[in-house]
């Protein structure tokens, strides 16, 4: 009996041992899953964030990958998109050789950046209005443990920095969300070039090009300003709660980076309150320019910081999340300007470009 007894307390003793274990990281795993995402919301619309242009001039321009490997480019997958491919009720479908040229454009964009999620991109084949080649942007904005506090991440990055696939987490909740991009293509745009020898002829779009940029925009190359060129005034912030004024609301990560011509934030509210019309000049590049300043960028960019676009009056879609067009024409760090002209390909992001990521954290 007392064998009995002793054999039957063992036996308990591992179980409540085991329980206690399994309960204990049960407890962890729950708690990492809810401090993963601190919060989540809407991220702007795709037609604020970019609505790249053509300027109908011949620039006979190419950057190919292989021609600056020495800066920047590996051929070495860091990444993994996924591409479904949706056209507009009634409208043509995606031509076959604008998905290679488009999957063309996400290879090189899979060597760039690092993420252990999938990052998932719904890419419309859609007529937009007349001189809009795409527009772009991600899905949902985030905050992560792992980030900046107080900052919203494309959900994208956010989901690279935590290391959890939030697009997933986002289902069954009311922020619901299949991509973290999404991609509108000019279906009724007549001088495509679907070619992936970034050799554009005259007269034509490089349409490995403009997908380079757009997803440029849905991996997080954006902000939140907004200017209003009837008021002449400016915000930044998008907050969470409707009845949060904007002032007491969120930069996104790329807003943090931003100064004005004298090196002063442009999320600084004692200088430039928030809203304001001492935004707007700064935004509209009014006080010596706009800049984006980092390690990163300054780095590859001769020590100085970045200049962006910023003409006056603000222009929705190519005003502030844009490199300065003037600046960089002709520059391997072409890619990402308001604007494209005929018989260019830039089949890189640009060391720029690549500079202002790792700056935000990629």
């Amino acid at each position: 009996m007392k064998e009995f007894m002793r054999l039957f307390n063992t036996i308990c003793a591992q179980f409540l041992f085991l329980f206690l274990l399994t309960a204990n990281l049960f407890g962890q795993h729950s708690a990492g899953a809810e401090s993963a995402i601190i919060k989540v919301m809407e991220a702007p619309e795709v037609g604020h964030i970019c609505t790249i242009e053509p300027t109908h001039e011949n620039e006979f321009f190419f950057i190919r990958p292989e021609e600056i490997a020495s800066k920047e480019f590996n051929q070495v997958k860091n990444s993994n998109f996924q591409i479904d491919y949706f056209s507009e009720d009634g409208g043509p479908s995606w031509p076959n050789n604008a998905i290679t040229a488009f999957n063309h454009a996400v290879g090189i964009w899979e060597s760039h950046i690092e993420s252990e999620i999938p990052i998932r991109v719904q890419a419309n084949w859609v007529e937009l209005e007349e001189n809009t080649l795409g527009s772009a942007g991600p899905t949902l904005i985030v905050q992560v443990n792992g980030g900046e506090a107080d900052t919203w991440y494309s959900i994208a990055q956010g989901s690279a920095i935590s290391g959890r696939d939030i697009v997933e987490e986002t289902q069954g909740t009311s922020n619901e969300v299949n991509y973290d991009i999404v991609v509108n293509m000019n279906s009724s745009f007549n001088s495509w070039y679907f070619g992936t020898d970034a050799n554009t002829p005259s007269g034509r779009i490089d349409f490995v090009t403009v997908v380079l940029h757009e997803l440029g925009h849905g991996i997080g190359f954006t902000g939140s300003v907004r200017g209003d060129e009837d008021t002449e005034t400016a915000e930044w912030g998008l907050g969470d709660d409707p009845d949060t004024p904007v002032n007491e609301s969120d930069p996104i990560i790329y807003d943090r980076f931003v100064v004005d011509g004298n090196n002063i934030e442009i999320t600084n509210t004692l200088i430039y309150p928030n809203p304001s019309s001492q935004l707007y000049e700064a935004v509209t590049g009014q006080n010596g320019g706009l800049f984006f300043t980092g390690d990163e960028t300054s780095s590859v960019y001769e020590g100085l910081p970045a200049p962006l676009f910023a003409p006056n009056p603000w222009d929705p879609g190519s005003s502030y999340s844009h490199l300065d067009q003037q600046t960089f024409s002709g520059t391997e760090n072409a890619l990402m300007r308001p604007q494209i002209g005929n018989a260019l390909a830039i089949h890189t992001p640009g060391p720029v470009m690549c500079g202002i990521l790792a700056d935000k954290g990629w």
